[in-house]
């Protein structure tokens, strides 16, 4: 009997054993073209500049909290002198505060943020949204505008009537909130301009 049961238990073990090799080769196999494509992969770092365009209008008196708007990539996103996102892609941005003008001169105020663009179905997550500021400086101000008459004499240009106005088409700069992988759809191509 006890013969009997010890080649039952090989028996048993042997199977398990050919079941998981059999599993292993399966699972390879079907991970085989993923690695084809993550060598393909490209890494675009933290904080890496982008230039954007909100192109929606918003208004301190009409836009409300949580409320999303439309960006878009105004300029290719590019990594060592190679373009790996053309201009195009869209994605949203956020209100994160808006208050009307209110009496006693109490200016309107709207505080917005770049939350990510979309490139292919990848979210690429955005992070401190300026207006028009120099991409390759290190100013890191936050991850939003505040605009606001009391105290942003840059913004003046846009408040009417105490109501803070951003028109349609404003450019603006962010950076990417983390490092985000890409798996370019076609060829990369040199940046305009570069050797």
């Amino acid at each position: 009997m006890k013969l009997y049961l010890m080649c039952a238990w090989l028996l048993a073990m042997s199977a398990m054993a050919f079941g998981q090799e059999s599993t292993q080769s399966v699972s390879s196999q079907e991970t085989a073209p993923d690695t084809a494509e993550a060598d393909n992969a490209i890494t675009l770092p933290a904080m890496h500049p982008v230039s954007i365009e909100i192109t929606e209008a918003l208004n301190s008196k009409t836009s409300k909290i949580g409320q999303m708007f439309a960006i878009r990539l105004r300029a290719p996103i590019t990594l060592d002198g190679k373009v790996i996102i053309p201009a195009g892609a869209t994605g949203q941005g956020e209100v994160i505060h808006a208050a009307r003008a209110r009496a006693a001169g109490k200016a309107g105020e709207l505080i917005i943020a770049a939350r990510y663009l979309d490139y292919e179905g990848t979210k690429l997550p955005l992070r401190s949204l300026k207006y028009g500021a120099d991409m390759t400086g290190d100013n890191n101000s936050g991850a939003a505008i505040v605009a606001s008459a009391a105290i942003s004499s840059a913004l003046a240009l846009f408040i009417t009537g105490g109501q803070v106005d951003i028109p349609a088409g404003m450019p603006a700069t962010a950076k990417l909130s983390q490092d985000v992988r890409i798996i370019p759809s076609g060829p990369i191509t040199k940046e305009e301009g570069k050797p």
